[in-house]
């Protein structure tokens, strides 16, 4: 047989190997790569969804961080330079009203709800969010508290002579009588029309409220009190207060307040959750709420220097909710077969005066916490008079429960939270507050931030 010369082997080689892949093999790769692809793009998109969510929900903690901050800061200065908490119910039931603080709770729900109106009567008040509470505090939050040195020299509660004590005098040096340097720049012209505080230095209960009619300067306010001492002289107006959410004896100057030890210039804010909307004004598109501040003038419901803008100062975005519940040291139920009841409450002092809270429904309707469930009753006497006659002081306030709930910016389709049912005495399974648990809303990713505070100047 004869061999196939070498050169036409070689040839017919050489074609092969330059053929390149069957289409099977074709085929084969481009499925390999098209998977890979594919994983790659789900892994991408996977990552993305989660960095988004991820970016949303810190945004969102973030944001309730700021509020809550924001609520415990007034809530622990509540009542500093000298107001009690004073608590006592109002006509515009379930709102409880004091001198320190007070809260208006689930507005715009109920068969007699207190008012949604931030500063109630005035022209363009904002709205808080129907079902949640608004928490008014009052007290020397930014100003300095000054000292005043007792005596007819400094002080004069009838500057006109005429007897009903409705006006006065006070004197307030720089330094002060305990060598300290006083920022009385505060109290310059600027202050005249501003109600000032004035407490008693030896009985925290004794205090009295005025406005500022007249001030005098004696030096230079803003120089250094050591190289130039000054003093101002400050005409009081003790006006009576009848604002029906304030609880002020007022008038004229409490006859049992014989010498002045403290004054500083009073503030009232109002946090609350305000009531926008994804477009501005228009009540048809999304609920968009905002923690929101109002700074008022104390003892009226006008914002401070008239400015609305005083009503609108936001502080934190997506927030839906703000709850407040108050831990007294309370009565009730008092007969020692329920939550609440104490074997030995004849003071408010000592191991037997323990906030409890009940575990159930009903038993957080009879224990130590106002506002912690839909049927406490803010006007019942155990929140406001204890049974105990040699307990001066009535019913102490020990705790704030401060809730805040937010949401997340956007919506997850994949997603749905778990449905609300009670924050505090807020009824989520009832309208209109159910609409959070409709399933389009609970596409919102969305947390409850919640801080029980003692309110130390109380």
């Amino acid at each position: 047989m004869r061999a196939r010369p070498l050169l036409p082997r070689l040839r017919a080689a050489g074609r092969r190997r330059q053929a390149g892949f069957s289409l099977v093999e074709l085929l084969v790769v481009m499925l390999i790569v098209a998977e890979v692809l594919v994983a790659v793009s789900l892994l991408f998109d996977f990552n993305d969804r989660v960095t988004r969510v991820q970016t949303q929900i810190s945004d969102m903690q973030q944001s309730m961080r700021v509020g809550q901050q924001e609520v415990l800061r007034f809530a622990r200065m509540a009542g500093r330079g000298g107001l009690p908490h004073g608590i006592a119910p109002t006509a515009v039931a379930p709102a409880l009203t004091g001198m320190g603080i007070d809260v208006r709770n689930n507005v715009g729900l109920g068969a007699a709800p207190p008012s949604r109106e931030i500063a109630i009567g005035f022209g363009g008040t904002p709205l808080a969010v129907q079902g949640t509470d608004i928490l008014t505090v009052r007290g020397c939050f930014e100003a300095p508290l000054f000292q005043v040195l007792p005596g007819a020299a400094t002080f004069d509660p009838d500057q006109n002579d005429d007897g009903d004590r409705s006006d006065g005098q006070i004197v307030i040096a720089n330094p002060s009588p305990a060598a300290i340097c006083q920022r009385l720049v505060d109290l310059g012209d600027e202050a005249v029309g501003r109600p000032l505080l004035v407490a008693s230095s030896g009985d925290d209960a004794l205090f009295a409220v005025a406005r500022i009619t007249a001030s005098a300067a004696a030096g230079d306010l803003a120089a250094d009190c050591i190289d130039a001492p000054s003093s101002v002289t400050l005409g009081l107006d003790f006006e009576p207060l009848t604002n029906p959410y304030m609880v002020f004896t007022g008038g004229t100057y409490p006859a049992q307040l014989v010498s002045v030890g403290w004054a500083c210039l009073l503030e009232e804010h109002r946090i609350y959750v305000r009531e926008e909307f994804a477009v501005p004004g228009d009540a048809n598109t999304e609920l968009a709420p905002l923690l929101s501040r109002a700074t008022m003038d104390p003892g009226t419901e006008l914002p401070l220097d008239g400015l609305a803008a005083n009503l609108r100062l936001d502080v934190a975005d997506n927030v839906y909710d703000l709850q407040i519940a108050l831990g007294f040291d309370s009565d009730y139920p008092s007969d020692g077969s329920a939550p609440g009841a104490f074997d030995d409450d004849g003071d408010f002092l000592l191991t037997d005066d323990t906030v409890l809270e009940g575990a159930t429904a009903a038993a957080r309707a009879a224990d130590d916490w106002l506002y912690n469930s839909p049927d406490d009753d803010p006007t019942a006497l155990q929140w406001t008079l204890h049974r105990f006659p040699g307990n001066s002081r009535g019913v102490a306030l020990e705790y704030i429960r401060v809730n805040v709930l937010g949401r997340t910016d956007r919506q997850d389709p994949s997603y749905r939270a778990p449905l609300l049912d009670l924050v505090e005495a807020h009824d989520y399974t009832a309208a209109p507050s159910n609409a959070l648990n409709a399933d389009e809303a609970r596409m919102y990713r969305r947390r409850l931030l919640q801080t029980a505070v003692a309110p130390r100047n109380l």
